[in-house]
């Protein structure tokens, strides 16, 4: 049995619940009733002050929170969470009808609903008096909520929303009132607190209080740049279409773009530069498979300059990025010596490729790829993986097949997979085992060193030996027929190591848009 402070609680949630959905529901349709309004201030007015109170029960998935079920529909109800278990694995539901309530955040919901209801009677549709009469009460509302706010741990994402829009009321509200620079500076100081949990894909609705009020103080120059990224996010971004041609904007935008053209000048000339200084800087000039792979080398050595810089700067091309970190790019180029010693020791012979790019870029790079660089040791770790890594690559050309491949390569697929069939990729008569089938007991990812992962987290292996030595391949069999995972090429090239190195490096430097060709690049 409850108490009965807790039993007149849910009593009061109850109505004061189903007027604000009364409320709600009539605004969307574009009406407004005053008494729902006071009816909802009234009961949050009655159950604010009853607050702390104890609620009765211990949430079962975590002990340190205190929680209290309300029927919706009977008040003098006392539901339970339904415990089910699947499996071994237990979870916790609650009846229909029935809201849970948090002991630690039931006034901040009961605050916040004082806030939404004033917030609808000032957009009161056709009666512009109630926003006159209640404005005071809802800016006053929304302070006191920002108040209440934590400030020493990140916010959650239903608090950013609440937080963000009591920002943006007192924002806005003073910009459409106000005419005091003091009053206004005090406004924008309350936005930039929920400018902060905002971007353009969520709350950007208070980028424009923002802008507008630092154009009301006289700050073009602040403003503009807000206004130039959204017009850059989306051309046709309605916040700031009357501002899109506003002379003062566009001629502040044609200086930053001549700036711009002149900084990525500047910058491209300092990178090519750089570049200059790496070309046929060998570090074993007369080694055979340098003189045989010198272009690929160079061209590698080009892109990582040109990737590093790219990384390193700002968009304005002008200012190093607060976090980069050199050391992610940090290269330790192997001697021929210890390539050699390297394959005797673990009694293996690396692809020529993999043996030059060790002698004359190095391991590590980790800044250069998505998910790090070269790492040798991911080969001798596991010893299975050094002795799979020895054996022959079983897949020959005649075990790799069209699957309509979506860079129309030929693939290797798991021989015992029918769903290729049941898709209608491969034709109900085709024997799978005859197509893909390997010799007993091989595996197909024997003679393989899978080196690193795609940006699309898939793992990347190069081909130790047989016909497709050097080649680097992709793993995408665990997507299944219907999305096409396979074992194949990892570019619509099949490049070999060096040049894919070349392409993932480029990749890189582009985001893994589509500049770097086709490819599932490392």
């Amino acid at each position: 049995m409850q108490p009965n402070s807790i039993k007149a609680f849910k009593r009061l949630y109850v109505t004061a619940r189903k007027a604000m959905n009364e409320l709600e529901t009539l605004f969307s349709a574009g009406q407004f009733n005053e008494r729902l309004m006071e009816q909802v201030i009234a009961g949050c007015d009655q159950m604010i002050p009853m607050l702390p109170m104890e609620f009765p029960t211990q949430e079962p998935l975590a002990t340190n929170s205190r929680i209290l079920l309300v029927n919706l529909a009977d008040p003098e109800d006392e539901p339970q969470q339904i415990e089910e278990n699947e499996n071994g694995n237990v979870s916790y539901n609650i009846p229909e009808n029935t809201d849970l309530l948090y002991e630690s955040t039931i006034q901040t919901v009961l605050e916040n609903w004082k806030f939404m209801a004033w917030n609808i009677a000032v957009h009161a549709p056709n009666d512009p008096q109630m926003k006159s009469k209640y404005l005071p009460f809802l800016l006053a509302q929304a302070a006191h909520c920002m108040q209440r706010f934590p400030h020493d741990r990140q916010l959650m994402r239903w608090e950013q929303e609440m937080y963000v829009l009591y920002a943006n009321q007192i924002g806005w509200f003073t910009y459409e009132r106000e005419q005091d620079p003091e009053k206004l500076e005090t406004a924008l100081a309350v936005v930039e607190k929920g400018y902060q949990h905002a971007n353009w894909k969520k709350l950007s609705y208070i980028k424009d209080t923002k802008v507008r009020l630092l154009l009301k103080l006289n700050r073009p120059q602040e403003a503009y740049p807000i206004i130039r990224e959204a017009l850059a996010w989306d051309e046709d971004y309605p916040d700031f279409q009357d501002l899109k041609k506003d002379e003062g904007f566009l001629t502040w935008q044609a200086v930053k773009d001549e700036e711009a053209q002149k900084a990525q000048a500047a910058f491209m000339g300092m990178i090519k530069s750089e570049q200059e200084k790496v070309v046929n800087k060998f570090i074993n000039p007369g080694h055979p498979l340098v003189i045989q792979h010198a272009d690929v080398l160079n061209l590698i050595k080009q892109r990582m300059v040109s990737c590093l810089f790219h990384k390193m700067y700002q968009k304005d091309r002008i200012k190093v990025k607060e976090n980069f970190k050199e050391e992610r790019f940090a290269l330790q180029p192997w001697s021929p010596e210890a390539v050699l010693q390297f394959e005797k020791d673990n009694d293996i012979r690396l692809p020529d490729e993999l043996k030059v790019y060790l002698m004359e870029i190095g391991e590590g790079g980790k800044g250069y790829f998505c998910y790090g660089g070269i790492d040798l040791k991911w080969l001798i770790d596991k010893k299975e993986d050094l002795e799979n890594a020895r054996k022959p690559f079983p897949v020959t050309e005649d075990k790799v097949h069209d699957i309509c491949h979506w860079w129309e390569l030929n693939a290797w697929v798991e021989p015992d997979d029918e769903e290729w069939k049941e898709v209608g990729i491969l034709d109900k008569d085709d024997d799978m085992k005859e197509m893909f089938g390997l010799p007993a007991g091989a595996k197909m990812n024997d003679g393989c060193f899978e080196f690193g992962y795609a940006a699309s987290q898939d793992p990347l292996l190069l081909i130790m030996n047989g016909v497709f030595e050097g080649e680097v391949w992709v793993d995408t069999l665990q997507y299944g027929a219907e999305a096409g995972g396979c074992f194949a090429p990892a570019s619509a090239k099949k490049l070999k190591f060096l040049e894919f190195i070349a392409a993932s490096v480029l990749a890189n430097e582009l985001d893994y848009t589509n500049g770097a060709g086709k490819g599932s690049w490392m």
